[in-house]
C-alpha cells in the first residue's frame, strides 16, 4: 500500500498532519535562531543569560551580590543570601546580606540598651536561633555619653537627635540606615527598633566621614584611648542590600573606607573594643562561623539571649 493510499479518501486528515509537522519545524527553527542570537550577543559582552530575579518556583525575588565576593551561609529560596569579603589588607571583613531574601530582627539585650523593654517573643530564642542566616552586634552601651535615643516596641527612651546616625528595623523586617531628621528618618511610625549613637554617620552618601587624623575617641570611646581597636559598623547600599563590617585593630577611617569599597552609601557605627563586635554566618541549626578570625566571641553567642542587643537575619 502506498503512503498516499494509507490516508484513503480522507484528504483533510492528510492536510492537518502536514500542517502540524510544518508548525513544529518552524518552532524548532525559531528557538534555534533565538539561542544563536543569545550566543552572538554574549560574545559581544552583553549578558543575555540571566537567572530570573524571581528565583525558583515559589521562591522570593533576590538581589545581585557584589562581584568577587564569597557565597556563605545557608541557602534561602535556592540562593545564597549572604556573601563575605575582606578588604583593607584583610583587616576589615564585610558581610553582605540580601534584604529581599532576608528579614531582619532586633533582639534587645538582657542589660542593654535598657534591660527592661522587650516583647515576650524576645524571651524565646527558638523564634530566631533555629533559622538564623546571619547575626551581628548592636550599638553602644546605654550611657549618657554614648547614646541619645533608643526606640523599641512603641517605647522611646531618651530622645532621637537630629543629625546623628541611626539604624532602624521596621515592623516588616526591613533594615534602614540614615541620619535622624533626614527624609525617611523623621518618625518612628512603622519602626520596631531605632538605635542611635551620639555620632554622625560613618559613611554618608558613599563618602568616608572620619578624618585621617581623627582622635582615638572621636568615634566612640576606645579601650585605653587606643587609636586602633576592634570596631563594627553597618550600612546599606544603593539597592537596599545590607553590609555589616568588622574591623580588627583599625581606625574609624579604615573601617569607613572598607565599607565604601563594599559599595555602601550610608553606614552607622556599632559597638566596639575587644569583645563586643561580632559578625556570624550560619550554615544550619547550631552551625555557624565568624566572618573574621579575630572576633572574640563564638557563633553560639546568639543562640540564646545576650546581655547586649544584636540583630539577626532570618529567611523571609
Amino acid at each position: 500500500m502506498s503512503t498516499a493510499g494509507s490516508f484513503g479518501t480522507n484528504g483533510k486528515a492528510r492536510v492537518a498532519v502536514t500542517g502540524i509537522v510544518l508548525a513544529s519545524i518552524a518552532l524548532v527553527t525559531t528557538n534555534t535562531a533565538n539561542a544563536s542570537s543569545a550566543k552572538t550577543q554574549a560574545g559581544t559582552g552583553v549578558n543575555t543569560a540571566r537567572i530570573s530575579p524571581a528565583g525558583p518556583p515559589g521562591g522570593h525575588a533576590h538581589m545581585t551580590p557584589p562581584t568577587g565576593w564569597t557565597p556563605d551561609g545557608r541557602a534561602v529560596s535556592g540562593y545564597h543570601a549572604v556573601y563575605t569579603h575582606k578588604v583593607q589588607g584583610g583587616s576589615v571583613a564585610l558581610m553582605w546580606m540580601d534584604s529581599r531574601l532576608l528579614s531582619f530582627r532586633f533582639i534587645p539585650g538582657t542589660q542593654e540598651p535598657t534591660g527592661t523593654n522587650y516583647r515576650s517573643i524576645d524571651r524565646q530564642p527558638s523564634t530566631w536561633a533555629t533559622s538564623m542566616v546571619a547575626a551581628f552586634n548592636g550599638g553602644f552601651a546605654n550611657k549618657s555619653n554614648h547614646i541619645s535615643g533608643y526606640f523599641y516596641a512603641g517605647q522611646l527612651h531618651g530622645h532621637l537627635t537630629n543629625g546623628d546616625g541611626v539604624f532602624e528595623v521596621t515592623n516588616t523586617g526591613a533594615f534602614k540606615v540614615g541620619s535622624w531628621g533626614s527624609p525617611g528618618f523623621t518618625s518612628t511610625s512603622g519602626a520596631l527598633a531605632v538605635r542611635q549613637e551620639l555620632l554622625p554617620l560613618i559613611v554618608k552618601n558613599g563618602v568616608a566621614v572620619p578624618a585621617a587624623n581623627a582622635c582615638a575617641d572621636c568615634w566612640g570611646g576606645t579601650d585605653n584611648h587606643a587609636l586602633k581597636v576592634r570596631r563594627a559598623a553597618v550600612g546599606v547600599r544603593a539597592d537596599g542590600s545590607v553590609v555589616f563590617a568588622f574591623g580588627y585593630d583599625v581606625t574609624a577611617r579604615t573601617l569607613a573606607l572598607g565599607l565604601v569599597s563594599g559599595g555602601v552609601r550610608n553606614a552607622v557605627v556599632l559597638d566596639m573594643n575587644l569583645s563586643w563586635p561580632t559578625g556570624f554566618v550560619y550554615t544550619g541549626y547550631h552551625k555557624g562561623h565568624r566572618i573574621h578570625q579575630a572576633i572574640q566571641r563564638d557563633p553560639s553567642t546568639y543562640y540564646s539571649r545576650f546581655e547586649r542587643d544584636f540583630v539577626v537575619a532570618l529567611p523571609r
